[in-house]
């Protein structure tokens, strides 16, 4: 089934953040955001990795931050609420419509371009893609800068204290984990960037209401004038990964398979007969299947 949601829909941040969803890769990992693609909880991040099934988790892209360049004008696509007095990103204005047909899309558009962003995860293995299709028809050429704010952290625990990430030929580590970015666009290193950011679905629960993210590289991706760009970038927990586009093949194929062998003929049965799948995990200490209900609440 194909969930879509407009413009309509996201007339404010916290409309935006009224709906997320939920992409498992059967190890305990997943991805999780809003439809206004920010994270309005601690745990829910583009790639939340099971360092060791199903249970061991530590979010490790937290968010990405996004900004369009159209000559010397930066607008956000990403949104995001900080805590404090700060002001929020609020790319939830250009967003003309968000959907979720097996994985969750986004369009954006704005002054004669059109960004189409699509988030997919791997099933069994802790990576996540990022697929950007961006169409420029306006006259001047235009560029996306797209920021990862990192965490390296339990996935429940909201990050308090400062602490050091390098970066160096296409991966970041803390000295405990390390991330692999694999993209066709270009990666320079930053110095490191802090934000802290606002955890309101948390704070309703009694939860921290806040918590700090860093980035310490930028990917960048251009679109010459009267141009049409596919790009991607992936996030892994391994050196080595397959690309987003192989990625997101993958794991729409295998929702299909779930969904013909699940024997219902109504659409509604048959979606959450694939939503179930979600819940089931393996388990590194017996090495067999186990139910498993601890994503972001």
């Amino acid at each position: 089934m194909n969930y879509i949601f407009g413009k309509q829909d996201m007339k404010t941040l916290t409309a935006g953040q009224e709906r997320s969803f939920l992409l498992t890769n059967g190890l305990g990992g997943y991805a999780s955001v809003s439809a206004a693609f920010s994270v309005p909880r601690c745990d829910q991040g583009i790639l939340v990795a099971a360092v060791k099934a199903p249970n061991v988790r530590i979010s490790m892209v937290h968010r990405l931050r996004e900004q369009l360049c159209l000559g010397d004008k930066k607008v956000y696509l990403s949104s995001q609420g900080f805590a404090g007095k700060g002001s929020q990103e609020e790319g939830f204005r250009h967003l003309t419509d968000f959907s979720l047909d097996v994985v969750p899309s986004w369009t954006y558009r704005l002054e004669g371009v059109t960004v189409k962003r699509t988030l997919c995860i791997q099933y069994g293995k802790n990576a996540a893609a990022v697929l950007y299709e961006i169409e420029n028809l306006s006259d001047g050429d235009c560029a996306l800068h797209i920021d990862p704010f990192l965490k390296f952290a339990p996935k429940e625990a909201a990050l308090e204290k400062k602490k050091d990430f390098i970066y160096s030929n296409g991966a970041v580590t803390d000295g405990t984990h390390t991330l692999y970015i694999h993209t066709d666009g270009k990666i320079r290193k930053r110095n490191t960037t802090w934000q802290k950011l606002a955890y309101p679905e948390d704070a309703r629960d009694g939860r921290p209401d806040k918590g700090l993210s860093a980035c310490c590289c930028r990917i960048l991706m251009e679109a010459p004038a009267g141009t049409t760009v596919k790009q991607a970038v992936v996030f892994s927990m391994e050196p080595e990964a397959l690309s987003a586009e192989e990625i997101l093949k993958e794991y729409r194929q295998r929702q299909q398979e779930l969904e013909a062998r699940c024997g219902f003929d109504d659409p509604m049965a048959r979606q959450l007969a694939v939503s179930a799948d979600a819940f089931i995990a393996h388990r590194d200490s017996t090495r067999g299947k186990t139910i498993l209900a601890g994503y972001p609440l």
